[in-house]
């Protein structure tokens, strides 16, 4: 009876009585953690919590197959109690590309996409409980170690009132056409430094128990267990190669059903790793395939200072992506285009960790005008630079034995 008052009444007046009844102090002598899965046990509970099973009890789609994909668990007395995915963009694109064009939000802002949330059925009937401290860490983990500053939702319609009335999340289901709507789900994108000034004002004068603003943005949470970095980087991938022969190879699996253009992108993304061969057997590819790069790339967002032996660029250019011997840097403003256009060498002070700085010698060589990007070619670096190469590049360059696919 409950549930049929509660699909009568319209959600703002359901988002006024949720929030009338918020509790979010955590109780301290709760044993639960909140992580990136790290092991093969741990993805392996995780996928099997997804609420659609397949592929032998497992849920994965391509997207656990890139390495800017990462999953969050939520384990308590040793079990993972609960998941959810978090995909950072990249030229592979998010599984909402299917349903619209995210093109308006990706000149503005750096999106990650959300999906295959699931919480054990122990934990349902407490689910709000402990969505918040996901939702703390998962809004943690995208902006500070991500570098990302929004998140889409494909949820289901239960959703609603937690994603419109207590986070105030903006929809995006007008951008749909109606035969591409799914009646169950519900599409929600949220800004976020526009969802941190937001709850700063709809909880003002909250006592601390239900004040998400406070719970969100001052309270310290020792149950969350953050990826232990050296330098700065934007994604924490886990697979290793025995990983990939288990999840994706050795049994039916979802690599099986993709298209040949994403075959291809798969394999460019792993070029140059110990994933290449295994996966090009997989694809039964036979030809050469061959990039005109000869050093792995890696996205990053990191900020640096322009230098020149007369003079200083006093605003922070950002570098979207580095390899060992090359940059991109993002254009802020007509000033810094005409000093990466005109200037022959410059001298780029980067910041690549906490209180870590390299100082590059680099020279401009092509800029992306729809982008507005500039690729740089490296002159001269020191061994600073090369041990943080050598920290990105370990991230792909797991060598871990493979099974032969029979």
């Amino acid at each position: 009876m409950k549930d049929v008052f509660s699909n009568l009444l319209p959600s703002s007046l359901l988002g006024t009585v949720a929030r009338s009844q918020l509790n979010l102090v955590p109780n301290p002598y709760d044993p639960f953690i909140i992580k990136i899965a790290e092991t093969k046990e741990e993805l392996e509970s995780a996928f099997k919590l997804f609420k659609y099973f397949s592929h032998e009890g497992l849920n994965l789609t391509l997207y656990h197959a890139l390495p800017s994909t990462s999953v969050i668990i939520f384990v308590k007395n040793n079990e993972v109690c609960g998941t959810m995915s978090v995909i950072k963009d990249s030229s592979f694109g998010l599984p909402m590309d299917q349903f619209m064009d995210l093109s308006t939000f990706r000149r503005h802002q750096r999106i990650t996409e959300i999906t295959s949330f699931a919480l054990a059925p122990d934990y349902q009937k407490e689910s709000g409980r402990y969505l918040f401290s996901m939702m703390k860490y998962l809004f943690n983990y995208v902006e500070n170690f991500m570098n990302s500053d929004s998140v889409i939702f494909r949820a289901p319609r239960s959703m609603k009132v937690f994603l419109d009335e207590i986070l105030y999340f903006d929809s995006f289901e007008k951008q749909f056409h109606k035969e591409e709507l799914d009646s169950n789900s519900i599409f929600r994108i949220g800004y976020l430094p526009k969802l941190h000034l937001t709850w700063h004002e709809k909880y003002l004068g909250k006592n601390k128990e239900a004040n998400l603003s406070y719970f969100f943005d001052i309270f310290k949470e020792n149950k969350f267990i953050f990826p232990n970095r050296i330098f700065f980087k934007d994604h924490d991938p886990v697979l290793n190669t025995e990983m990939l022969d288990h999840f994706f190879i050795r049994v039916p699996s979802i690599l099986n059903e993709i298209s040949s253009s994403e075959k291809y992108k798969l394999l460019h993304f792993y070029y140059m790793t110990p994933f290449f061969e295994p996966l090009k057997k997989y694809f039964n590819i036979t030809e050469d395939i061959k990039l005109p790069r000869k050093n792995l790339r890696h996205d990053v967002l990191n900020r640096g200072l322009l230098q020149h032996h007369k003079w200083q660029y006093h605003n922070s250019s950002h570098i979207l992506d580095v390899s060992k011997e090359g940059l991109s840097i993002q254009v802020n403003d007509s000033l810094e285009k005409m000093i990466l256009k005109n200037e022959s060498q410059l001298r780029l002070k980067m910041k690549i960790g906490f209180n870590r700085f390299v100082e590059l010698k680099i020279e401009p060589i092509h800029d992306e005008k729809e982008k507005s990007l500039v690729g740089c070619k490296i002159i001269d670096a020191n061994k600073d630079w090369e041990n943080y190469i050598d920290f990105l590049n370990s991230d792909l360059m797991k060598d871990v034995f493979i099974k032969k696919v029979s």
